[in-house]
């Protein structure tokens, strides 16, 4: 693992950080690429955030990896690649986290997933959950407005049901519905390709 240092100035580490991983297929087509390859090359740049934002000591990091409309708008031999790409991964670097005491989770909707692919992930979420060191989030088959869709839904059930109470509904309800309620809101944003949009 390389060595990472934090200039002097820079005292204050955030807890949790999130990456949108977004911009490998046009980085791949600017070098007359296919995009599968910017895929590739993903993965490489993952592993090393990974091993810099263990080193650094922060809490949380999570990687915004594949959309709902990813998953959705991409060509069929895309996706195919990109589910090959996912299981390796996540099967090749239980090594690496092992050593680094990093705990791995998801967000999204996995189970959509082919049955192997999603086997692969859930499997290495059993073999890392006993880490203490940094918690890694990878955003699959992930959408921000289906998990609050999903999240009032429960809300509603509940009232309907008579557990829940209209008037109890606020913020923290709803934060307690989301898929990880636990995580720490990010103290940074960053999206690879440059653009401005959340």
């Amino acid at each position: 693992m390389e060595t990472y240092r934090t200039p002097d100035t820079f005292k204050i580490i955030p807890r949790h950080v999130a990456i949108f991983m977004d911009g490998n297929g046009r980085w791949a087509r600017a070098r007359s690429w296919a995009r599968v390859k910017g895929h590739d090359q993903g993965v490489t740049i993952v592993r090393r955030i990974t091993e810099a934002a263990s080193a650094l000591g922060i809490e949380q990091l999570t990687l915004y990896a594949m959309s709902v409309e990813n998953w959705q708008a991409r060509p069929r031999l895309e996706i195919e690649f990109l589910m090959k790409l996912l299981k390796t991964f996540v099967v090749k670097e239980r090594e690496t986290m092992e050593k680094n005491n990093i705990r791995f989770s998801t967000i999204g909707h996995v189970e959509e997933f082919p049955g192997d692919v999603a086997g692969a992930v859930e499997e290495t979420k059993r073999l890392t959950a006993h880490h203490t060191g940094l918690k890694l989030c990878l955003a699959l088959n992930y959408g921000g407005r289906r998990e609050i869709a999903e999240a009032a839904r429960a809300i509603a059930r509940e009232v309907r049901d008579g557990k829940l109470n209209p008037e109890d509904v606020n913020e923290e309800a709803v934060s307690a519905r989301l898929y990880q309620p636990d995580m720490p809101e990010p103290d940074l944003l960053i999206r690879t390709a440059g653009e401005l949009r959340i």
